[in-house]
């Protein structure tokens, strides 16, 4: 069992613990296979306001290691894509009605980029540093504001697959 999460009372008030609400089963990286849980719990706080608020981690079940990738703000999560070293959430907040995508990495380097006023449904990641939009059959760099790159260039026929066309694209 992972021991990432704990629940926990607190004196004066019940507090949600929280449950893990997805989980994405990545490509194994350099260590064995990775997965990718988000968690949402409820909160009711006077200064904040009430909502779900959530987490994301991911666990190593090789290492028997889970870490905390980070958090999310009062409102509607969902996960969109994962990958062993990244993960792409879609935020929507009570508070002000905005919708935010969040790209969380922690491979090869820890950052976060935040897509405002984005909701990147169609998009997957490819590693190490790149989106695919399954729509538009575009790449691009994990930079906001989105900027389509020249590659991969127009679906071309694969021999000896089924019958289509492809995007060939070098996976490491």
């Amino acid at each position: 069992m992972c021991k990432a999460i704990e629940i926990s009372r607190t004196v004066g008030f019940e507090r949600d613990p929280g449950q893990l609400v997805e989980a994405r089963r990545t490509r194994p990286g350099s260590g064995g296979e990775r997965l990718v849980f988000r968690s949402e719990r409820f909160i009711r706080d006077p200064l904040i306001g009430n909502g779900s608020v959530g987490d994301l981690l991911f666990w190593d079940p090789a290492l028997s290691s889970a870490s905390f990738v980070g958090q999310f703000p009062l409102g509607f999560q969902e996960l969109i894509a994962a990958s062993s070293g990244s993960a792409l959430v879609w935020a929507f907040r009570d508070d002000t009605g905005e919708e935010q995508t969040t790209l969380l990495q922690w491979e090869p380097v820890v950052r976060t980029v935040v897509f405002d006023d984005e909701g990147l449904f169609d998009f997957t990641l490819l590693e190490p540093s790149y989106f695919f939009d399954t729509q538009a059959a575009k790449a691009y760099r994990f930079a906001s504001p989105l900027q389509a790159l020249f590659l991969p260039g127009p679906p071309v026929d694969v021999l000896g697959h089924q019958p289509g066309d492809y995007h060939v694209i070098k996976v490491r």
